[in-house]
């Protein structure tokens, strides 16, 4: 009976160290910052979404959009002053959205101009990162506080990051 309990103990404190470790290295890769890497492999695994998307946004009259979690939950986009929200009326574009915020993590998604962002990784209010699109595949994006862009291997497509507070230190 003493031998089964030592042996149930062992186990249980094998296990435990286990979890501990994959909790551990989960953590560490989670709040790793962002890269062009994950963001490249971001693009491969969300590329559908994002195109349709983009389509969608090229074809609409609107040249500034911004969608965040609750616009995308309602199916609508926010399109300046004048206009305000606007549903989304193709159930699949509503639909990519909605998964890309509610499955895939993302935090916001905007067009303005040539450029059309779907913001991946925030860091309080003054940094934001993810993946980039350029209409026109000529001209670089713009993006207010853009401080790093480097081209994915898809044309048009790029990684960036804008800090707010390395911009104005500039």
């Amino acid at each position: 009976m003493r031998k089964q309990k030592k042996i149930m103990i062992c186990i249980l404190i094998i296990a435990s160290i286990a979890i501990i470790a994959g909790l551990i290295c989960w953590m560490i890769y989670s709040f790793s910052p962002p890269d062009k890497n994950k963001a490249e492999r971001l693009l491969a695994r969300d590329k559908a979404d994002m195109i349709l998307i983009t389509e969608h946004f090229i074809k609409s009259n609107y040249l500034e959009i911004y969608i965040n979690e609750s616009r995308a939950k309602k199916g609508s986009m926010f399109t300046g002053l004048e206009t305000r929200d606007v549903n989304i009326e193709d159930r699949t574009v509503a639909e990519a959205i909605y998964r890309l915020f509610e499955k895939r993590g993302y935090k916001g998604i905007n067009r303005d101009g040539n450029t059309i962002s779907f913001l991946k990784w925030t860091r309080l209010m003054d940094f934001g990162s993810g993946i980039v699109y350029s209409i026109n595949r000529e001209d670089e994006p713009v993006l207010q506080y853009l401080t790093k862009i480097e081209p994915l291997s898809e044309n048009g497509w790029y990684y960036y990051e804008e800090d707010y507070n390395e911009w104005r230190n500039r």
